[in-house]
């Protein structure tokens, strides 16, 4: 019986020695594009771990509004360990704080070892916020950063586009779409 037991508590323990190293591995393979003095980690899902930068999320003012609005960049960086080598990429958004609506500003891809890929920029239009579908990451990570905005003291940066008129285009594709 006591051959039994030793038996069992040292496969135990190599088991949790074996799970031990292989998430170290993982840790290590996830945060290896990390500047972790710079990102903060907000959460996984199946496909990424998101981060955001402490060092530049600040209030802005909203183009047409008078409304604050939080300014801030994510890095989604690929969890799946058979495709490592894809990179990550970086996000800009503003989050509006009362509407639980988000506008995705422009996106950059980058390989692994941070090398430039793709970039894009979109034009800002009150027609383009999305509404924050619940349940889902995107909602996950628009709350996280709201509470870290909300309890961390973060820069507010005063827009001279603060009281500029919508163009034409704009209302036309507000009222359109």
């Amino acid at each position: 019986m006591k051959k039994i037991l030793i038996m069992l508590l040292a496969l135990f323990m190599m088991t949790a020695l074996c799970y031990a190293e292989q998430n170290e591995g993982k840790i290590a393979t996830t945060n290896k594009n990390v500047d972790s003095s710079r990102f903060i980690y907000l959460l996984s899902d199946n496909s990424f771990d998101y981060f955001f930068d402490s060092k530049t999320i600040v209030y802005n003012s909203h183009p047409y509004l008078d409304e604050q609005v939080v300014d801030v960049w994510i890095k989604e960086i690929n969890n799946d360990e058979f495709q490592s080598d894809i990179g990550y990429e970086m996000k800009h958004y503003y989050f509006r704080i009362n509407n639980k609506q988000m506008i995705l500003l422009e996106y950059a891809d980058f390989t692994a070892d941070s090398r430039l890929i793709e970039k894009s920029a979109k034009i800002f239009t009150d027609a383009g916020w999305e509404n924050v579908i619940p349940g889902t990451s995107e909602e996950k990570c628009y709350q996280l950063i709201l509470d870290y905005a909300k309890t961390n003291k973060i820069s507010k940066v005063n827009s001279k586009q603060k009281n500029q008129q919508q163009d034409i285009y704009d209302i036309l594709s507000t009222i359109i779409i």
